[in-house]
C-alpha cells in the first residue's frame, strides 16, 4: 500500500509538471486548425527538434522581390529629324509676338463663279462656298496651320461675309487652334470709288489702324507686330509699306504650285527672328506683287488712299 501510494505522488507531479510546461505553437499553424492535436504535435516537434544541437534545421525561405520598373523610353526630338518637321511645332498664343493676316482671294483660293475651271496640279480642291465654286491653291491649309504654330493668324477680306466664312470653315479643317478675328468686306474702307480693275463693284481698303483700335488679343496688336498678307496691291494703298507683303498672285503657270509651303512661308517663317516687323521687312523683301507707285496705270484712281506717313 505504501509503494501504491508513492506512485500515485510521482505520477502527479509529472502531470502537473506536464501542465505547467510552455505551449509551443507553430507559426504556420493555428491551435484551432490542429485538429486530433496531431499536427500541433508534429508542429511542436520540429520546433523543438531544431534548437536541439545536431538537429535538423529548414532552411530560411527566400524573399521575392519584384524587379524595378524599367525607364521609360523618351525619344529625343532633333531639328534633323525627319518625323519631326520643325514647321510644325506649337507655340502657346501667350508667346506669340506676332500677327499675320491674310487675305483670302488670290493668296490661298480663287473663285471660279459657276464653271468648274480645270487648273490642273495648281488646285488642291475645289469647293462649292455659296453657289460659286472655290479652287483652294496648293498647300494653302497647310501655310495656315504652319503659320498657327508660330503666330497667332487672322484673315481680312474683301469678300462678302458669307463667302469669308464658308472659305475660313474649308481652310481650317481639323485644326484646333483659331483665328484672332475674321473679317470680310464690311469692315473695309468704303471708298464710294468703282474699282479700276472691276468697274461693277466699289474699291475698298483694308485698314490696319482698325485692328489696332478694336481687336483685343493675347498681345497688344501694333505696327511693331502685324502684318497683312495680301495680292491686292489696289486695296492696300493706305497701309504703310512695313506692314504689308504682297506674295504673287495665283496664276496658271506650273512653277506657282510650291509657292506657298517655300517661298511665302519661307519669308514669314524669317520673320520669328526678329522682334518687330518693322525691322524684318525693312530689311528682307518677298518676291512678290510690286506695291503700286505713280507709274502704275491706276495711280491717279487711289492716290487719295495713299499712306503718307
Amino acid at each position: 500500500m505504501q509503494e501504491a501510494s508513492e506512485a500515485m505522488a510521482v505520477l502527479g507531479l509529472a502531470v502537473a509538471a506536464k501542465k505547467n510546461a510552455p505551449q509551443v505553437v507553430s507559426n504556420n499553424v493555428s491551435p484551432t486548425q490542429s485538429g486530433n492535436g496531431q499536427s500541433s504535435k508534429r508542429a511542436t516537434r520540429g520546433k523543438a527538434g531544431s534548437s536541439k544541437v545536431g538537429g535538423s534545421r529548414s532552411p530560411p525561405k527566400k524573399k521575392t522581390t519584384q524587379p524595378p520598373p524599367k525607364p521609360a523610353i523618351v525619344k529625343e526630338v532633333r531639328e534633323d529629324d525627319s518625323s519631326h518637321h520643325p514647321m510644325i511645332r506649337t507655340r502657346s498664343a501667350s508667346s506669340k509676338k506676332f500677327l499675320v493676316i491674310f487675305e483670302l482671294e488670290h493668296v490661298l483660293c480663287r473663285i471660279l463663279g459657276d464653271e468648274r475651271r480645270d487648273l490642273g496640279s495648281l488646285c488642291e480642291n475645289y469647293e462649292k462656298v455659296q453657289g460659286s465654286i472655290v479652287a483652294l491653291r496648293w498647300s494653302s491649309s497647310q501655310l495656315i496651320k504652319d503659320c498657327m504654330s508660330k503666330f497667332l493668324v487672322a484673315f481680312y477680306s474683301s469678300l462678302p461675309c458669307d463667302m469669308v466664312a464658308g472659305i475660313v470653315d474649308i481652310l481650317l479643317r481639323g485644326m484646333s487652334e483659331r483665328p484672332i478675328f475674321i473679317w470680310s468686306r464690311v469692315n473695309c474702307v468704303q471708298t464710294k470709288v468703282s474699282h479700276p480693275e472691276n468697274p461693277e463693284t466699289m474699291l475698298v481698303m483694308k485698314d490696319l489702324e482698325n485692328v489696332y483700335k478694336r481687336v483685343k488679343g493675347p498681345i497688344a496688336f501694333t505696327r511693331k507686330n502685324t502684318i497683312l498678307v495680301d495680292s491686292n496691291v489696289l486695296e492696300t494703298v493706305c497701309i504703310p509699306s512695313g506692314n504689308v507683303v504682297h506674295p504673287k498672285k495665283w496664276g496658271d503657270s506650273e512653277f506657282e504650285k510650291s509657292y506657298l509651303n517655300k517661298k511665302l512661308w519661307g519669308y514669314l517663317l524669317g520673320l520669328d527672328r526678329y522682334d518687330d516687323v518693322l525691322t524684318y521687312t525693312g530689311a528682307h523683301d518677298l518676291d512678290g506683287e510690286a506695291r503700286i507707285s505713280p507709274n502704275h496705270m491706276h495711280w491717279k484712281d487711289v492716290a487719295p488712299f495713299c499712306y503718307s506717313s
